[in-house]
Formats: C-alpha cells, sequence, structure tokens
C-alpha cells in the first residue's frame, strides 16, 4: 500500500514529463530526423492502439485461453497484408487535404456536409464509451495503488476527474495550437510514440517478473499451466469459432476506422514510405505484448484463486502481492500511459470534427456576411475545437459515473469497436467501388447505426437506471424477433458477435443496394475518380463551369480570413510558381486555383464547409453545374451575396459609378456618384428612368452650350445602342470629370466618372512650367558649377589642414615623450627615496598626472597614425586566446582591486588578424567596461557567427542611451554620468578602436540597455590551424628574482636628463649603472670602468642618425658575446619594432614605466 499523495504526485511527474516532451516536440524547427528515426516514432505512436483494455483488459481474457488474440490478430493482418489498403488512403488524405474520418468519407461522396455531420455524431457517441473505459481504468488502477489492492475505494471518481482535467489540458496545448489541422502535431505525437514505449516497457517487465520472479522461469510457469487445466482450455480453442474471427474482424476495421488511428496513421503521417517500417515494427510490438499475456493472467489465477479479485486488475496486483512495489508503480505508470494517449489523440480528432462539420457550417450558414467584417476566424476554430475537448472529457467522466462497475474494460471497448466498423463499408467501399455514391453512404451508415444503438446500447441502459428490461426479454412491439440480443432469431450468438454481424451486414447490404438504385450527383462521380483511380493532381476536371463574379482578389480576401494574410500570400505564391502562371489581383479564377483554395481552406474548416464557403462567395447566378455541386433553392443566397459583394466593393471604389439595364432605368450606383453630382434627394433610386438623370444635368449645364432636347437624344442614343465613349466634362463649377461609358453583356450600360480637376491643375502648371524650363535649367548648371568648384577647393583645403594638423600631432608627441621619459624616472627615483610620508603622497599624484599625460600623448600618436595612413596591419592565423588569456589576467586583478566580478571564457578558436591591433581594440573596450561599471561584473568571451568568430565584452555599468550610441565612437566623447564623473579618461579610446577595425576590415559591434549595461563586440573571420605559426618565447623569459643588486647595466640616450634620471632609478634599485650619450663613449667608459655589461639598455634614435639597435651590435661585436639588451623609443612605428625585433633586444616605448623596466631586468638577469 501506498501514500495517495506519492501516487499523486508520480502522476503529476509522468504528466508533466509529457508535456515537457510534446513542447520539446513542438518547438523543434526541422523534424526529428537524425536524432530520432521518423518512421520508428510513426510506427510507436500507432500503439495508440493498445489502451487501458490491452494493458488491462486483455490479461483478464486471457485467463480463459486463447480469445485474447482476436483483438491483436486483426491489426496484424492489416498491416502484414493489407498495407496497401493503408498507403492508399494516406495518399488520398494528402492528396485531398483531408483532416478526420468524417472529413474523409464526406468528401469522397461529393463533400456532403449532411454525410460529414452524421459521420461525426456517430464517432462521438461511439467513442464517449472508450473516453469513459480510459477514466475508468485509470481511477480502478489508482484505487488499488493506494489500497495495496486490499478492495478499498479512496475516491475513485474524483481520481477520474482529476485524469480528465489535465487530459483536457494537454489536448488543448498541443493538439489545438494551430488553425490548420491538417499541419502536424508533432509534439503529441513524439508525447505518444513515447508512452507506447513505457507502457511496453512496464507491461514486459511484469510478465518477466512472473515468469522468473514468481516462476522458475519458463518450464515451471509451463507446468503450472498444465496443473491448473489452462493448458486443457488452450488446446481446445477453436480459431474459427464465429465469436474470434468476428473480434478479429472488428480489429482490423478498428485500425483503419478509429478516430484515433485515423489521426495518427493517416493524418500525422509526414512521409507515406514511414508505412514500411510500420507494417513489421507495430506488428512485432502488439506480438510482444501477447507474449506476456498468458503469463500474467496465470500468475494471477494462481495467486487470486478464489478471491474476489478483478481479473482486469492482474497487471497489478500481482507485483503488488509479492511485496515489489516498484514495479507495481512502473506497471500503473504503464497503465496510466495506455489511458492517456487513447483519450488524448481520440478527443483531438473528434473536437476537429466536431468543429468542422458541425460548429463552423452552422455559424456561416448562420451569419454568412458578418463574418466578413473583421472577425478573427481562426481564433473562433481554436476556441471552438477547445471547448468540444473540454466538453468531451466532461461527457466521458459523466459516462463514467452512470456506468460505476457495471461493465468490464473489454466490453466496453468492443461497443466502441462495433460502433466505428460501421465507417468501413462507405470508407473502404469509396476507395474501390465508383457506383458507391451519397444517398448509399448514408444509408449504409444509418441502418448500421442504428442496429448498434439497438443491439448494444439499449440493453446496457437498464444499467444507467433506464428500465429496458421488458424491451430487451419480449422485444419491440413484443415481437420476439426483435429482440435487441437476438433479432431475427440469432439466439446462439454473443451481443458484440450478434451485433457486428446485424449492423455490417445491414450497412453493406444498404450501401449497396441504395447507391446501385440512386442516381450519382456530378461530384460524386468526380471524388469518386480522385478516390478510385487515386490521380495525384493538384487540378480539379475542366467544367463549364467558372467564377465568372470573382476575380482572384475577391478569392484572396477570402482565404486572409482563415488562413491570415501572410500564410495565404506564401500559399498563392507556390501555386504561382508551381503552375508557370503570374496572379493578378483582376484575373478571374480557373479551375486549378479554385481546387487548390479549396483544399487549403479544408485544412481549416473541414473538406464540405470549405466547398460551402466557395460556393456562397464566389460563384453567381450565371454559373453552370460541374464539379461544385450547386443546389437550385440555394440560388437566390448566392444572388444576394453577389450583389452584396458587388455593392460593397463599388462603394470602396473611389469613381463614380452607374448601372442601368435593358429598359435604361438606373440599377446601381454608390455613393461616390451621387455624391460627385450633388443629385437632389430622391432623385436617385432603384427603376428610375435614366432619361431623368441625364435631363437633370443638363439642366444644370453640365453637357455644356446648345440645344437641350438634342443633348438629352445623343446620350440617350448612345446608351441605348451600347456605344463606347470616352469624353471629358467641363462642369460649370470649374470641377473636370472623365467619363467612360461600357456596354454590359447580356445587356444594359455601365458608366464611370472619374474627378480629374486636381491632374487638370497639375497638368497646366506643369505646361506653364515648361515654357521656362530651359532658361531655369541653364541658371540651375551655373550654380551647380559654381558650388561644385567651392566644395572642391573647400576639400583640398580640409585634406591639407587634416594632413597638417596629424604630421603636428606625430611630431609634437613624439618630442612631448623624451622629458616627459625624464620626469617619470625622476619621480619614480624620488619615491623610492621616499616611500612614505607627505612627500611619498605628492610625489603618488605627480606619478598619476604623468601616466594621464603619457595616455594623451600614447592615444595622439596612435590617432596620428590612424589618420596618416601610415599603419599596415600584419595579418597572421592565431588561436584567439593568445590575446584574450592576457588580456583576462591583467584585467581579473583590476577588477578586483575594484572590488567587481570578472569572468572569462576561454576560447581557442584559430582566426585571421593582426595580433597586436586587435589586442588594442579589446583592451580598449575592457578598459572602457571597468571604468563605466560602479558595480556588477564584467564578461570576456566569444561567439561563433557563420563563419567568423565575434569577440565580446559584456558589463553591467551605467549603459548607453541610443541616440548616444554613434557619438562614443567620436574623438573625445565621453559619457556623462552623475556615477562616473570621478573616471578618468580623454574620449579617444573607442575612436581609436573604431578606426583601427576599419584598417583590420572588422565589423565592430554595439548593445547596450541603459541602466543595465553594455556589450562591445569585433568581429574576427576564421583562420586557418595549418598556418598557425607557435609563440616564440622571448630570450631572458624565465622567472627571476626581483633582486638587482649588482646588476652592471649600460646606459646609452643623447638626453642628459634622461641618463641623469636613469641613473638615480637604476641606482635605487641598487644597480652599477654607466652611462653614455653615444656607443663610443660607451665604450670608453666601459674600458675605464674595467666593466663587461650586464643589460645594455639603450634609446633607439641617437645623434648623427645612429640607433640604439646599431649600438647593442656593436657592444656585442667587442665583447664577442651575446649582451642581453633593451631598447627604449618613442618611436612606434613597424620599422623600429622590426629592427629592434632582429636584435633579439626586448623593446620598451617612452615614456618608460618604471614597474616594467624593472620587471624587465629582473627577467635579464643574469643566473
Amino acid at each position: 500500500m501506498l501514500d495517495t499523495w506519492v501516487i499523486i504526485l508520480i502522476s503529476l511527474a509522468y504528466v508533466g514529463l509529457l508535456f515537457l516532451i510534446a513542447y520539446y516536440g513542438d518547438n523543434q524547427k526541422k523534424p526529428l530526423h537524425g536524432r530520432l528515426s521518423q518512421p520508428v516514432i510513426y510506427s510507436l505512436s500507432l500503439a495508440v492502439y493498445c489502451t487501458s483494455w490491452t494493458f488491462y483488459g486483455s490479461v483478464s481474457r486471457a485467463a480463459s485461453g486463447w480469445e485474447f488474440l482476436s483483438i491483436y490478430l486483426g491489426p496484424i493482418l492489416l498491416f502484414t497484408f493489407g498495407w496497401g489498403l493503408i498507403y492508399k488512403i494516406i495518399l488520398i488524405a494528402k492528396q485531398e487535404n483531408l483532416t478526420t474520418i468524417a472529413d474523409f468519407i464526406a468528401s469522397r461522396y461529393g463533400k456532403s456536409r449532411g454525410l460529414a455531420i452524421f459521420i461525426t455524431i456517430m464517432a462521438t457517441l461511439g467513442i464517449l464509451p472508450y473516453i469513459a473505459l480510459q477514466l475508468k481504468a485509470v481511477s480502478q488502477s489508482f484505487d488499488i495503488m493506494v489500497s495495496g489492492g486490499s478492495g478499498v475505494h479512496l475516491g475513485s471518481t474524483n481520481t477520474a476527474l482529476l485524469v480528465a482535467v489535465f487530459m483536457a489540458a494537454f489536448a488543448i496545448l498541443f493538439g489545438t495550437r494551430q488553425i490548420d489541422t491538417s499541419e502536424h502535431h508533432q509534439g503529441m505525437v513524439l508525447a505518444i510514440a513515447f508512452e507506447s514505449l513505457v507502457k511496453l516497457v512496464a507491461f514486459v517487465a511484469v510478465g518477466l517478473f512472473v515468469v522468473f520472479g514468481l516462476f522458475e522461469g519458463i518450464g515451471d510457469l509451463t507446468q503450472h499451466i498444465e496443473d491448473s487445466g489452462l493448458r486443457q482450455q488452450l488446446a481446445e480453442f477453436n480459431p474459427l469459432r464465429i465469436n474470434f474471427l468476428t473480434e478479429t474482424l472488428l480489429a482490423f476495421l478498428a485500425m483503419l476506422c478509429l478516430p484515433r488511428q485515423f489521426q495518427v496513421g493517416i493524418v500525422e503521417n509526414t512521409n507515406p514510405g514511414d508505412l514500411h517500417t510500420a507494417r513489421w515494427l507495430f506488428p512485432l510490438y502488439l506480438v510482444i505484448f501477447c507474449i506476456f499475456m498468458l503469463p500474467i493472467a496465470a500468475a494471477g489465477s494462481y495467486l487470486f484463486s478464489g478471491q474476489d479479485v478483478a481479473s482486469d486488475t492482474f497487471v497489478l496486483m500481482v507485483p503488488l502481492s509479492q511485496g515489489a512495489h516498484s514495479l507495481a508503480t512502473l506497471a500503473y505508470i504503464g497503465g496510466l500511459s495506455a489511458a492517456t494517449g487513447m483519450v488524448i489523440v481520440a478527443t483531438v480528432s473528434i473536437s476537429t470534427m466536431i468543429c468542422n462539420e458541425i460548429v463552423m457550417p452552422v455559424i456561416f450558414h448562420l451569419s454568412p456576411l458578418e463574418a466578413d467584417h473583421d472577425k478573427n476566424i481562426g481564433r473562433l476554430l481554436l476556441r471552438v475545437r477547445r471547448v468540444v475537448i473540454v466538453a468531451m472529457l466532461l461527457a466521458a467522466y459523466g459516462y463514467f459515473l452512470l456506468i460505476g462497475d457495471s461493465n468490464s474494460l473489454v466490453s466496453l471497448g468492443l461497443t466502441a469497436f462495433v460502433a466505428v466498423a460501421q465507417f468501413a463499408p462507405s470508407m473502404i467501399g469509396g476507395i474501390f467501388w465508383r457506383e458507391g455514391n451519397r444517398y448509399g453512404a448514408l444509408a449504409g451508415l444509418g441502418l448500421g447505426f442504428a442496429v448498434w444503438l439497438y443491439t448494444l446500447m439499449v440493453p446496457n441502459l437498464s444499467g444507467l437506471g433506464i428500465d429496458t428490461l421488458r424491451l430487451v426479454e419480449n422485444g419491440l412491439f413484443g415481437i420476439s424477433w426483435l429482440r435487441p440480443t437476438a433479432m431475427f432469431g440469432l439466439n446462439d450468438l454473443d451481443p458484440i458477435t450478434h451485433a457486428t454481424i446485424l449492423s455490417l451486414s445491414l450497412n453493406v447490404a444498404a450501401f449497396v443496394w441504395v447507391s446501385r438504385l440512386t442516381q450519382a450527383r456530378v461530384q460524386d462521380r468526380i471524388q469518386a475518380d480522385h478516390f478510385v483511380d487515386l490521380r495525384l493532381s493538384n487540378a480539379i476536371p475542366a467544367t463549364d463551369s467558372d467564377f465568372e463574379n470573382a476575380c482572384f482578389a475577391d478569392l484572396q480576401t477570402l482565404c486572409e480570413r482563415f488562413l491570415g494574410h501572410k500564410r495565404s500570400r506564401e500559399a498563392f505564391h507556390h501555386f504561382a510558381r508551381q503552375s508557370g502562371q503570374t496572379l493578378n489581383p483582376n484575373d478571374p479564377i480557373d479551375q486549378a486555383l479554385a481546387a487548390y483554395a479549396e483544399r487549403m481552406l479544408a485544412g481549416v474548416i473541414g473538406a464540405s464547409s470549405a466547398r460551402i464557403i466557395l460556393a456562397s462567395s464566389l460563384q453567381g447566378t450565371e454559373m453552370h453545374l460541374g464539379d461544385v455541386v450547386s443546389i437550385v433553392d440555394e440560388a437566390s443566397k448566392v444572388f444576394k451575396f453577389n450583389r452584396s459583394m458587388l455593392q460593397s466593393t463599388i462603394e470602396h471604389i473611389d469613381q463614380g459609378i452607374s448601372v442601368v439595364d435593358n429598359d435604361m432605368r438606373l440599377v446601381v450606383w454608390n455613393h461616390r456618384y451621387q455624391e460627385m453630382f450633388n443629385f437632389p434627394e430622391g432623385l436617385i433610386n432603384i427603376g428610375r428612368p435614366i432619361i431623368d438623370v441625364i435631363r437633370h444635368n443638363a439642366i444644370n449645364g453640365d453637357y455644356g452650350d446648345g440645344d437641350l432636347e438634342q443633348q438629352i437624344s445623343q446620350r440617350l442614343h448612345t446608351l441605348e445602342n451600347g456605344l463606347t465613349h470616352t469624353h471629358l466634362r467641363y462642369r460649370a463649377d470649374g470641377a473636370v470629370f472623365e467619363v467612360r461609358g461600357n456596354a454590359m453583356p447580356g445587356g444594359g450600360y455601365v458608366n464611370t466618372y472619374m474627378d480629374i480637376t486636381a491632374h487638370k491643375d497639375i497638368e497646366s502648371k506643369l505646361k506653364e512650367s515648361n515654357e521656362t524650363l530651359e532658361q531655369r535649367v541653364t541658371d540651375r548648371t551655373k550654380a551647380l558649377v559654381v558650388a561644385n568648384d567651392q566644395l572642391s577647393n573647400a576639400k583640398v583645403l580640409a585634406d591639407q589642414a587634416n594632413h597638417s594638423k596629424t604630421r603636428f600631432l606625430a611630431a609634437a608627441s613624439h618630442d612631448l615623450m623624451q622629458p616627459l621619459n625624464a620626469a617619470r624616472l625622476f619621480s619614480s627615483s624620488l619615491s623610492q627615496q621616499y616611500p612614505e610620508g607627505e612627500l611619498a603622497a605628492t610625489l603618488a599624484h605627480l606619478d598619476d598626472s604623468l601616466g594621464a599625460a603619457e595616455e594623451l600623448i600614447t592615444t595622439l600618436i596612435e590617432i596620428s597614425k590612424l589618420d596618416a595612413g601610415t599603419l599596415s596591419p600584419k595579418f597572421s592565423h592565431f588561436s584567439i586566446d593568445r590575446v584574450t588569456q592576457k588580456l583576462a589576467t591583467e584585467l581579473n586583478l583590476l577588477c578586483q582591486q575594484k572590488g567587481i566580478q570578472f569572468d572569462y571564457v576561454p576560447c581557442h578558436q584559430v582566426v585571421y588578424s593582426d595580433q597586436q591591433h586587435l589586442r588594442r581594440i579589446l583592451q580598449n573596450f575592457l578598459t572602457n567596461a571597468l571604468r563605466y561599471t560602479p558595480q556588477g561584473k564584467v564578461l570576456l568571451g566569444c561567439r561563433r557567427r557563420a563563419g567568423q568568430l565575434e569577440i565580446q565584452v559584456w558589463d553591467t555599468g551605467i549603459g548607453i542611451a541610443p541616440q548616444k550610441q554613434r557619438e562614443v565612437f567620436e574623438e573625445f566623447k565621453r559619457l556623462d554620468h552623475p556615477a562616473t564623473q570621478h573616471v578618468q579618461g580623454l574620449g579617444l579610446g573607442l575612436a581609436i578602436a573604431d578606426r583601427t577595425a576599419k584598417l583590420l576590415n572588422h565589423q565592430l559591434t554595439l548593445q547596450s540597455w541603459q541602466g543595465k549595461g553594455s556589450q562591445f563586440g569585433i568581429t574576427v573571420p576564421f583562420g586557418d590551424t595549418r598556418k598557425v605559426v607557435a609563440q616564440a618565447k622571448p630570450i631572458g623569459q624565465q622567472a627571476g628574482t626581483s633582486n638587482l643588486t649588482g646588476l652592471k647595466v649600460m646606459c646609452i640616450d643623447n638626453e642628459a636628463p634622461i641618463l641623469l634620471g636613469m641613473e638615480k632609478l637604476l641606482g635605487g634599485w641598487g644597480c652599477q649603472v654607466i652611462t653614455a650619450t653615444n656607443v663610443a663613449q660607451a665604450l670608453k667608459q666601459l674600458v675605464a670602468a674595467d666593466v663587461e655589461p650586464d643589460v645594455i639598455l639603450a634609446d633607439y634614435h641617437l645623434d648623427q642618425g645612429q640607433t640604439g639597435s646599431a649600438a647593442i651590435a656593436r657592444i656585442r661585436q667587442v665583447y664577442q658575446r651575446e649582451i642581453a639588451a633593451i631598447c627604449i623609443t618613442a618611436d612606434r612605428t613597424e620599422e623600429v619594432a622590426s629592427a629592434v625585433a632582429e636584435t633579439g633586444a626586448l623593446l620598451l616605448n617612452k615614456p618608460l614605466k618604471p614597474a616594467a623596466l624593472r620587471a624587465s631586468l629582473s627577467r635579464l638577469k643574469p643566473r
């Protein structure tokens, strides 16, 4: 016995898992091919056939012998030998865009609305007991799990209601998400396939437990069957018994006719080729179930012999009785899967049938025009389907409450099978027998369904509180051979066999007999060709009918009301490409286009409703009978509809329109016509002789000067003789109308009036303007030449000014570096001498100021180089982490000092760019992120973007307003924000990043949310891993101590203040310093001091054209060894960097940072 809350929690968790699976399936942009085999999913979804009847009820029948096999033998035979029938049905459904079995049968018989409604009612009444069966099974299994099989019921009705609610929610969420029911419910099918796997695993697990846990293997099980007498029952089984054959036939037909099987097997089929897998995999699934039926039944009979335990419950009771609660829970979940799968698919299918075949046709019939006025019909369809699902499950719940325990699972299932089997004659006969028609189908279905109600449902009414005992015992009107359980003297048959034989026999007979006696309609014969011959064509046969009263624009507008604007346009564009046509709004509608539109609408509102809507919307009274069946008594309605549509159309035209008939009487006009001529009240009405209107216009002077009667006679003559005319009418009020007149086919005349007063005014002004055009063109050309010369001169001056500015900045920046470098050295030397006290604080401020000046000058140098175009990038293939790893290490320390979080996502993608310039851009991004993030975090990472890598820097800082996002890339532009007023900076970093990115031909990206943060990025192309050059390790890169005591340093610089500052700084570090202004003096000083230097520290630009790299090479030549060297320079060009690199010396830029110098000397110090 398990706690109630545990079972409820397990049930909810499982239903939640189904929701997740369905949600995952629905949100896949592509089908599940490649990850899951679609044919396997399709095959497993067919196993929705195995309901709680299979899971629980068939075990009960297995306790009596082989009778249980009939329910599985039928589908196995169908998929083994009759799979071609299923294949043909799938092809027909795809061709005709059919969504339910009611649609399928009604479409075959002329798209009969009445037939579709009748089938829907039959299916609904037939399936309700089956759904109630599932609710009963779930409630029964829940009670068993909670009570531990003690027989104590703990609120099964509440359990059933809860299950019904969750099933309704699932069906609504994943079965009614789109309008078009011909679109596939991928998520629902995936969930059903998963449920099929679960119930199979659960059933097999119980079977294996019985064979190898309860019994000692197959031999022991066989011996037990022998001892219990079940072996004798199995041996005495006769497969040719009438009831066994009847149930096999019912199962065979149920695989085709059950609404849920039609849904998963036909509608949800995405590829007819999947049937080749299903024809062996689905029978194998059923065979596995059958294998373990007898062992479980034998175990139940053995364990509960003489006890009041229903055989329907053996699957749960066997493991519970042995203390295997986990296995019993698994079996409970399997039974829950079997029930929920059936209910969900069945309610989705039935709701679609009720909506398409009953509700929507009634809505369109009662208010055909109201639906045209701004109503979202798509939402209405979905709401109707969802309401129907809820109503179906509530009705099934009510039926469950009524039947209680009066019916077994098997009897309820077989009752539903007999009901849906009535569809088989019309369905199968319709795709093979051309002579079958609507009247025969209605007669067969009606008679078969009536027999089903009388022979199976009426006897069960007594269990629902209705006294039918007298009718069952005595027969209708007291006639014994009309007894529901023994009609026509069939006394020796069980109720299911009796009802099946009688209903199907009368059904087939009525179908064939009435079809032969009645004349098939034209549309019946057309659809018979489609279904029997299966011509996979997008067009219906050409007939004499056309759509004279409608054009393509009308058809498109109609489809947009149901499918939406976007989808309708896409569908018609697809049709135009496939057919090679150009669809213009005023083009007439041909048969192929009409058939295509009908199939589209059929996916939304059903085949029969689609035909009604097309017929009532697009066909006028002049249309002849053809492939669309016109009903005579609807002619007046169609005429009224077309008249309303015509009136609505002309009212929206900007032209005035008047139409007269053969008798020269006014019949049609629009409001614009009255507005243009300002007719007096009462003059314009239906039947008014047009001569009255002409006389009124003549009196008002609309026809100009002349004899009044002659003007009237002339215009009346034009109308009576149908003469085409076009002329301009100048009215006394200054208005100008263009009048066009044309005779109408079949008599009558139409005039259109267009107000072209504004057009004439423009024309007059243009004529006047053209007279002075030549002179104005000449004057304008001269002005343009002068303006162009001025612009050219201004551009030249601007370019010269820009080059001058660039040269000035470059020279000034270089010259400023020298004294700034000396000042930095003196400042550092003083800081070493006075590490504490008030002077130390002053020196710190001085060092900060020098740092700011250094940043300004460095930035100016960089901008001057970019403006001058002297930088040439050096592209190479390298791993991006060479750049990002170092930057991340540096920024991590700075973030720790500021108290904000820094995250770095490593990336090893090879890119193609300039490492130095790319590093500079990213360094600017990171510096800005650190500056403008008062608190929060900074993130550095990469994303792949279609063959490129986007390196991104995210922050949670102040953000940038949308109107400011372009300005931040301009020089000296900074964000003004109270939280960052203390932030130092020049506003040049992003300007440099932008120009450098353009130099590298890389794209910068910026996204920012004010108050939340920003994201800067740069997109870099992928590189070639084969061309990556291993990173060389610099000389002296080995880690060393920072103690420089005794290090002999030769300093060479042409500036005496710098030498003095360097001597004080290095001396403070314990170094032995020798200074010189050139290489000759350096060699003399070394000889005089009798010192061989450990490190050479040389400025690159010396006097008289000498260079530091040459000085280093000379000293090394003298001492005949590779003395470690550092070259210092304010020149940041590529040429200097290359020259220094050739000597193997380290390169440091001015102004020199003491920390960088000390670190370099530490690495170069001899060990």
